[in-house]
Order: C-alpha cells, then sequence, then structure tokens
C-alpha cells in the first residue's frame, strides 16, 4: 500500500441499519480524535495547520462547513475534546512540552477565549501526566479524567470542577484504564482496563438490558 494515499477519515454509522458513510476525509495524521455534538450534527476535532499550530474545528456535517472555535500552539498529544452536558462548552487536554506543564482548560464550543482550570507539571517520560480520557458529568458540575499512576501501568480516574480549583482523587485506580463513560444519571461510570492484545475489533449495541419495573410503582 502507498502511505501517500491513505486517508484518515470520519464515518458515520446508523446504529439501527448498521451502515457507514464517509463524513469527512483528511490527510493522514493531520486530525485528532472526533467529538461529536449532543445535537449529532456537529463534530469537533483538532487540526494541524503547520508545525507547532493547530486548530479546533466545529464541523457542520449537513453543510459540510468548518469553522475554528479555538487555536493553540502544541500538537504533540491534544486530547479529544470533551464537550458539556448542554453543549455549551468544550474540556480542552493541552500539553506544552517546552514549558513542562500541561493545561486543563475550557472554551466555548461557539469559539471565544479559554478558560484554564488547573495546570499540571509535565515531563515528557514522567509517569505523573494527565490522559487524554475526559468526560462531563451529567449535571455539568465536573469534569473526570485519568492521570498515570505511579506504580507501574496503574492509572488513576481524577475529577475537577468545572469552575477550577483543585482536583480531587475519586479511588478508582486500575491497570489501563481509558475509553470511560459516565452514565446519563451520574451514579456509574463504565471503562475498559487491562491488557491490550491485537484482535479484531467490533462495534456492538446492547438493548433491553435494564431490569423491567412493575406498574405502578
Amino acid at each position: 500500500m502507498d502511505a501517500k494515499n491513505v486517508r484518515q477519515v470520519y464515518c458515520r454509522l446508523d446504529v439501527q441499519t448498521g451502515q457507514s458513510r464517509i463524513v469527512r476525509d483528511f490527510a493522514p495524521l493531520t486530525v485528532g480524535p472526533p467529538e461529536l455534538a449532543g445535537d449529532g450534527k456537529t463534530v469537533f476535532y483538532w487540526q494541524s495547520q503547520k508545525p507547532n499550530a493547530v486548530h479546533l474545528v466545529a464541523y457542520d456535517m449537513e453543510s459540510g462547513k468548518e469553522r475554528v472555535i479555538h487555536q493553540e500552539t502544541a500538537w504533540r498529544r491534544l486530547s479529544r475534546p470533551a464537550i458539556s452536558p448542554d453543549g455549551r462548552q468544550l474540556a480542552l487536554f493541552v500539553p506544552d512540552v517546552s514549558k513542562k506543564f500541561a493545561a486543563l482548560k475550557v472554551v466555548p464550543s461557539n469559539g471565544g477565549d479559554a478558560r484554564e482550570l488547573y495546570r499540571f507539571p509535565w515531563e515528557e517520560d514522567s509517569s505523573r501526566t494527565t490522559n487524554s480520557d475526559m468526560a462531563w458529568t451529567p449535571d455539568g458540575r465536573y469534569i473526570f479524567f485519568i492521570r498515570d499512576s505511579n506504580k507501574d501501568s496503574l492509572r488513576e480516574l481524577w475529577r475537577i470542577s468545572a469552575q477550577g480549583g483543585e482536583p480531587q482523587k475519586t479511588g478508582l485506580e486500575k491497570e489501563n484504564i481509558s475509553s470511560f463513560c459516565i452514565s446519563p444519571d451520574g451514579r456509574r461510570i463504565a471503562f475498559d482496563a487491562g491488557l491490550r492484545r491485537a484482535a479484531q475489533l467490533d462495534l456492538w449495541v446492547m438493548e433491553n438490558f435494564l431490569p423491567r419495573t412493575n406498574a405502578g410503582r
């Protein structure tokens, strides 16, 4: 395969039919992981513009129009943006290797100035880095994120107020925690953990897994 002909694509999957279609394609390694807005119409992603410069882009899937809402000067290990439940804000994790810190920021989804919540010490080979996985609580009060532990491959789940302040440990510590999400009622967290092994990956949907409730109760 000719590497020059390889493209990076975003696809839209119909969970009822299993059919997918390409929404947007890019040159390889020019965009980061996408975040879909709650209305299902807008995708947010980082896009490389030139060395050490990136734009946070809002892409309207119906019109095909892009809009730059924020920009940064770093490209390495930028996070997937995490959108708030009301769709008005995006949480961003942005490392600055040259200054040896990483910032957790919040930026309006329609564009505007970013607000810094907290700065973490950052070393390229440090075990105390912050992972790029983030999620908001359903009430929009907190942002959860993952930090590497001092213990080999263990990772810890932390949270911080959406208004800023000191981050707090949640007490959850597992091997290679990633890809977590919070239930709509905010009472449960689902996550991936453990050793990764080469295998074919499938996307599944689970239905009717909640217990039945008696009428009138």
